[in-house]
């Protein structure tokens, strides 16, 4: 996985990674902890972490779906298949992994990943937070510039 797609769209569980004019920027991290490439993206007042796979193969012969992926009725079953595995052209499948929600107030502007690899900031018009990528419920308020204009 060297090179991303310019395009990774992919709906899951309701969730959407088109980027949309609500999503202006995304980062990418690959981590030891996590041993995979996560894509970090922001929206509106959540910031929400991907994890992105390359896939190049696809099950066949499954006993439970014919070869459309339609369901097989499992009275109509006589034998039993071993399901094997061919190669298919790559693509890129992405996973909602977590939302890191509910520390800004207003839009988020800016998204930087540290060089850690294991936090990042993202910033509002009037906050800077520093997020650690195992915590989506906790931030630590860098700067919080709402405080003094009240």
């Amino acid at each position: 996985m060297n090179s991303l797609p310019k395009t990774i769209t992919r709906q899951h569980r309701g969730c959407n990674l088109n980027p949309g004019p609500s999503a202006p920027e995304s980062s990418t991290l690959t981590t030891p902890s996590h041993r995979c490439r996560v894509l970090t993206w922001y929206s509106d007042k959540t910031v929400k972490l991907w994890k992105l796979s390359e896939r190049t193969k696809r099950p066949e012969g499954l006993n439970l779906k014919d070869d459309a992926g339609l369901e097989r009725d499992p009275t109509s079953i006589t034998s039993l298949r071993v399901p094997t595995f061919v190669p298919t052209d790559a693509m890129v499948e992405a996973s909602p992994r977590r939302v890191y929600a509910n520390a800004h107030a207003y839009h988020i502007n800016s998204l930087s990943v540290n060089s850690d690899e294991e936090t990042f900031i993202s910033a509002d018009d009037l906050r800077v937070n520093l997020w650690h990528l195992a915590f989506s419920n906790q931030s630590f308020s860098i700067l919080d510039s709402s405080a003094c204009s009240s």
